[in-house]
């Protein structure tokens, strides 16, 4: 007789470690193919799954679990063939599908296949959360460094949208008619680099954080607040991200240690968002029985903190080739004509 099968939704969120795990996902392949545990999608444990479809798995679990994204046929029938292969499996018993943005797409959860899905195995729903200040800033600057087009101030990031409207309790309740939810405190857990040890013991495999205190150290790189305002402006400027990836490993390589996570809220919205967070975590505790530590806010920004041309200039140095570093220049131009630079009043998020 078959095992119980239990299918694990690794829903988040982002800037919640995600990335480790997934990486660890894939390094610790064989470890959990042995204790049962398949993990589609862009890992290689499904072998009839081309590297060619490695993207289009990752991405289209938001088209096929959710109504984020308009998969192609195709791409539904990848996941169907996935999963129908895996509850047919007489040795698999777990299923985890990991994509950290799942959390902020509970109000578009496609009803019909969760139900269907819930039909054929026990579901199961993990969510690491944040300190939401320290975790909507981080958010903003990854969003701000990534391959999308939105380039705003931070109070036009729709987490911070969602999360004053929601809350985190508001988010996952989103999930509460599928199955069981597990929380986790991402402060806590990450202490120590216990964040694999911790996602090991919830997916029955303790082995599973072996060899990946590596991997969590080379996700700790942040970009400090004046290269973000940088970044941005040369989204405005109309630079792709193929363009500003030079730029971005200058930055990330420029000097050695950790950096401080850069601010760019007000303290009125801090104010607003550590409100909700009281009302969050009361909820959590009662709903989920999960005691989560309210943590330190991020400080507030300073309206006249300057932005450092120069401290810009020397991190690129030498990292650049002349091309890029007449595209760095323009931008930093802009910047200062706009009365960035230091001694400036206007913040750069602004512009």
């Amino acid at each position: 007789m078959s095992a119980p099968k239990t299918i694990l939704f690794h829903v988040g969120l982002p800037k919640t470690g995600t990335t480790s795990i997934q990486a660890q996902l894939s390094h610790a392949a064989l470890l959990l193919e042995e204790a049962g545990v398949l993990v589609p999608g862009p890992f290689p444990q499904d072998a009839d799954v081309t590297r060619s479809s490695d993207a289009v798995f990752h991405r289209s679990i938001l088209g096929y679990a959710y109504s984020r994204l308009s998969n192609t046929p195709e791409e539904d029938r990848l996941w169907q063939e996935s999963l129908a292969r895996w509850r047919g499996d007489p040795g698999s018993r777990l299923c985890i599908v990991s994509q950290e943005n799942q959390l902020l797409c509970g109000g578009l959860i496609r009803a019909e296949v969760w139900s269907d899905l819930a039909r054929h195995a026990s579901i199961e729903v993990l969510a690491y959360l944040r300190e939401p200040t320290a975790w909507i800033t981080s958010l903003y600057a990854q969003t701000i460094a990534g391959a999308g087009p939105f380039c705003h101030p931070i109070e036009r990031h729709p987490a911070l949208t969602r999360y004053l409207t929601q809350g985190y309790a508001g988010m996952l309740d989103d999930f509460a008619p599928y199955g069981r939810i597990i929380v986790r405190a991402f402060e806590q857990v990450r202490a120590g680099n216990r964040l694999l040890a911790d996602f090991g013991a919830i997916i029955g495999v303790p082995a599973f954080a072996e060899g990946g205190a590596e991997i969590e150290r080379k996700n700790t790189k942040r970009f400090e607040r004046d290269q973000i305002l940088f970044l941005a402006a040369a989204k405005q400027e109309g630079l792709d991200h193929a363009v500003l990836h030079p730029i971005q490993m200058a930055f990330l390589h420029a000097g050695d240690g950790p950096r401080r996570l850069a601010t760019f809220l007000s303290q009125d919205l801090i104010d607003a968002i550590r409100a909700r967070w009281e009302e969050d975590r009361a909820i959590i505790a009662e709903r989920h029985g999960v005691a989560i530590e309210a943590g330190e806010p991020v400080p507030p920004a300073d309206p006249d903190e300057a932005l450092s041309a120069d401290r810009l200039r020397e991190q690129v140095r030498d990292r650049l080739t002349r091309r890029q570093r007449a595209l760095f220049e323009r931008v930093l131009e802009r910047l200062v004509g706009a009365g960035q630079a230091a001694g400036a009043e206007s913040s750069p998020a602004a512009t």
